[in-house]
C-alpha cells in the first residue's frame, strides 16, 4: 500500500474547498506587517523610478528582476498555502 505523504497544512479543508469552488482564497496571513510594509515600500520605489505602475516587460515575471520579489514568491508560508491546494511537489 502506498501512503499519501503528509505535509504541514496552512489552509484548512474549508479554505481548500473555497479555492476549488471560487478559484481564490483570501486573506491568508503569510508575513508580518513589517515585512509587508517593507515590500510595499520597495514596490513603490520601483514604480516611482519607472513613472508609475509596472507595465510591459517589467510587469511580466518581475520576480526575475527584483530579488526582494523572488523572496516573496518563494516565501515558505506562501508555498505552504499553494501546496495545500496543489500538493507538495510544486516543481
Amino acid at each position: 500500500m502506498v501512503e499519501t505523504p503528509v505535509f504541514p497544512r496552512r489552509l484548512d479543508a474549508q479554505a481548500v474547498a473555497r479555492y476549488r469552488r471560487d478559484g481564490i482564497v483570501f486573506p491568508i496571513d503569510v508575513m508580518s506587517a513589517e515585512e509587508a510594509a517593507d515590500n510595499l515600500r520597495r514596490l513603490r520605489e520601483v514604480e516611482s523610478a519607472n513613472g508609475g505602475r509596472l507595465s510591459g516587460r517589467m510587469a511580466q515575471k518581475p520576480h526575475l528582476l527584483f530579488p526582494w520579489m523572488t523572496r516573496i514568491v518563494r516565501h515558505p508560508a506562501i508555498l505552504d498555502a499553494v501546496e495545500d491546494v496543489l500538493g507538495p511537489d510544486l516543481l
